[in-house]
């Protein structure tokens, strides 16, 4: 385990430096698609990216937070570049408006092969709130579903509030942007069952969730567009009181996937 022991000499202090105004742009998902880079902040972040042996490329860091986290810092992979940066620059790179001190520049992934065999997942078309996708995400890891699949003009994945929202989740269920018809036809060929939550179907309690099964969510506002909905094999709805209309879309996808985990876990048992 090597040590660091940041000295003067290493110390970045201006935001002119041509290095952090390269990681600054990366706040834009324009650049981040073209460096294959992104940023995300918090050493809770750091401890679920090193936890997952996802690619890092260099960590910046203030003295005051290296001082509290020599361990962490030593423990990084020697290959990673070690930044030690003011404040000022700190504040540049993040998002937020009360950093805690560090920010991880990582490495965009290779989207996971479309011929994954999926036994639980969610299709989510157009949303656009970060805190929404961060919410779904955690949903997903916690009932251990194989993950989230979106359209392209959805919430960027990799957007900083988007890795906040899920508690570093996301590291473990990175959601991937794709044309969803191609993929929900293929699914379909392998005898998923595909459901679309939407005002009007049938109970979810009513269907049997041990199989193989996609749930398309769609936009916070407009809903799925009936191009998708189409796709799908039924039409399904959350049981509400009456004058209550809709729900969250995190709220939605949380339900759903617990419902499948508890028909799931409810067969398991009479099996054994």
């Amino acid at each position: 385990m090597k040590s660091f022991k940041p000295d003067s000499g290493a110390l970045l202090t201006s935001i002119q430096n041509p290095w952090i105004k390269q990681l600054h742009r990366l706040q834009q998902a324009s650049e981040r698609k073209s460096q294959g880079l992104f940023l995300c902040e918090g050493t809770h972040l750091l401890h679920e990216a090193m936890a997952t042996q996802w690619p890092i490329d260099s960590i910046c860091f203030t003295q005051a937070w290296s001082d509290k986290n020599a361990s962490l810092l030593a423990s990084v992979a020697s290959k990673v570049r070690l930044q030690l940066v003011t404040d000022q620059v700190l504040n540049y790179l993040a998002t937020t408006e009360h950093p805690d001190g560090v920010v991880i520049v990582c490495r965009l992934r290779v989207a996971p092969s479309l011929e994954t065999r999926i036994s639980l997942a969610l299709a989510i078309e157009t949303v656009q709130e970060p805190g929404n996708l961060g919410a779904l995400i955690r949903s997903v890891a916690a009932t251990q579903a194989d993950g989230i699949w979106m359209t392209p003009d959805s919430v960027d994945p990799y957007n900083s509030k988007v890795l906040r929202a899920s508690a570093g989740q996301w590291f473990r269920k990175p959601p991937t942007a794709i044309p969803l018809r191609p993929w929900l036809d293929r699914s379909k060929s392998q005898s998923i069952q595909i459901l679309a939550a939407a005002a009007g179907g049938r109970s979810y309690w009513d269907f049997d969730l041990t199989k193989p099964t996609i749930f398309l969510l769609g936009n916070e506002g407009a809903g799925l567009t009936s191009s998708i909905q189409q796709l799908a094999d039924a039409t399904i709805s959350i049981p509400m009181a009456n004058k209550v209309d809709s729900l969250n879309v995190g709220t939605t996808g949380a339900l759903l996937l617990y419902e499948a985990k508890r028909q799931r876990s409810s067969k398991l048992s009479e099996i054994r």
